[in-house]
């Protein structure tokens, strides 16, 4: 038997390399080699919540002015930033509180945006946050030489979640009967 595979193996033709981009069309092929996390994700710290960040310390149970444009700078005293999950923490905020754990204090009368909240609970620093890296770490291998892309196993989702554009894959065989 093991005569008989190598003989296989030493006989088989092997399909040419081809740099393939990732979309539908690369269900089906083999890849070539591994593929690899580029950078961490998520790239920063980021909210798995609907809420406001916040800095833990320094935000008790009380009301709050409602930042709503992404800030570049430390928050201001006195206030939050309004937040959806996934999203990059703000700088200066190290957690967030849940939606469900604030009242609307005031609304703008145009708008009808919150303007202040009341947040009932008090968090903790890391509370509702995701770390950096906390899904893939740089250089963390997520597929391997060999594996097969299919319509349902999460390769294309995979390649495209670590930002991979494109994969060195095998051509794919052209046989007849």
């Amino acid at each position: 038997m093991r005569d008989a595979l190598a003989l296989i193996f030493e006989h088989t033709y092997v399909s040419p390399v081809q740099a393939l981009s990732v979309e539908p069309s690369l269900v089906g092929h083999v890849l070539a080699e591994d593929v690899h996390a580029r950078g961490n994700l998520p790239p920063g710290p980021s909210t798995n919540i609907d809420g406001y960040a916040l800095s833990a310390a320094s935000t008790p149970p009380g009301v709050y002015k409602v930042v709503t444009t992404f800030p570049t700078t430390p928050m201001p005293p006195g206030s939050v930033y309004r937040i959806n999950t996934g999203a990059p923490l703000p700088p200066g905020t190290d957690a967030c509180i849940m939606v469900e754990d604030t009242e609307v204090a005031s609304r703008d009368a145009a708008t009808g945006e919150e303007e202040t909240v009341r947040l009932v609970a008090q968090v903790d620093g890391g509370e509702n946050v995701r770390a950096a890296g906390s899904d893939v770490r740089t250089g963390d291998e997520v597929l391997r030489r060999g594996d097969v892309v299919s319509d349902v196993g999460g390769e294309l989702g995979t390649l495209a979640f670590v930002g991979q554009r494109s994969v060195r894959a095998y051509r794919r065989p052209v046989v007849a009967v």
